[in-house]
């Protein structure tokens, strides 16, 4: 019996739940160019009230079904991250300078928070292909720092550009709009980034789930009874 925890379907849910947050973002930059339209409609003095109040669902419900989408997107990455973690100290062939639970609690650790998970991910990447029997060759540990730097600056962008909408005049709101759409193409880069890492890293859990498997003896004559 494998004493590992398979992680490919927990790896493919993360796939698909970062694909929804790209096509949230490719429609978050094209609701706010129209909102950046309108509003320099408005500026110009000819202000309707029924398309600025469509505008203001349409950005609304945007961002409600980002912050649901954002919410499912953190649960199953820290899902598949942790098992990631879990597998490499059930192995017991290398050495970890973390507990299993880190995986999920240095998420949630102001300040640690900007250090742990890359330092575990770190290990995650490296740890893996160290504890994979029979693995010819590594996969240089790059973009994983890529993958932290980019996470980063998203969430700082994103910071910045929620300050710009403190203040309500026309000018400021513009500003904001183009603020949004600079933070959607850094997080649709931070997405191509995370799922390249997460696939990558995945192919390597799937060579060390199986460098563990051990077939038993008429196991082949069990399946075919079965079947």
């Amino acid at each position: 019996m494998n004493p590992l925890k398979n992680n490919a379907q927990r790896a493919r849910a993360v796939y698909i739940m970062f694909i929804v947050l790209f096509v949230i973002n490719i429609v978050a930059i094209v609701s706010n160019f129209m909102q950046i339209n309108l509003l320099k409609t408005m500026s110009a003095g000819d202000i309707n009230q029924e398309a600025a109040e469509a505008n203001d669902l349409r950005v609304t419900v945007v961002a409600i079904i980002n912050l649901i989408a954002v919410i499912c997107t953190v649960v199953f990455f820290i899902m598949w991250f942790r098992r990631a973690y879990y597998n490499l100290h059930v192995t017991g062939e290398v050495n970890l300078r973390y507990t299993e639970g880190w995986a999920a609690g240095a998420w949630f650790v102001p300040f640690l928070n900007l250090v742990r998970p890359y330092q575990i991910m770190d290990e995650i990447w490296e740890k893996t292909q160290d504890a994979t029997k029979n693995l010819l060759s590594h996969k240089p540990v790059a973009i994983v720092g890529w993958w932290w730097a980019v996470y980063l600056i998203s969430n700082f962008a994103a910071n910045i550009s929620s300050r710009i909408f403190d203040d309500a005049s026309i000018e400021s709101l513009i500003t904001g709009s183009w603020a949004q759409i600079i933070c959607c193409f850094i997080e649709i880069v931070s997405i191509a980034i995370t799922v390249i890492m997460v696939k990558q890293t995945a192919e390597m859990e799937a060579k060390l789930y199986e460098s563990y498997e051990e077939p038993q003896e008429g196991e082949q004559e069990d399946l075919l009874g079965v079947i």
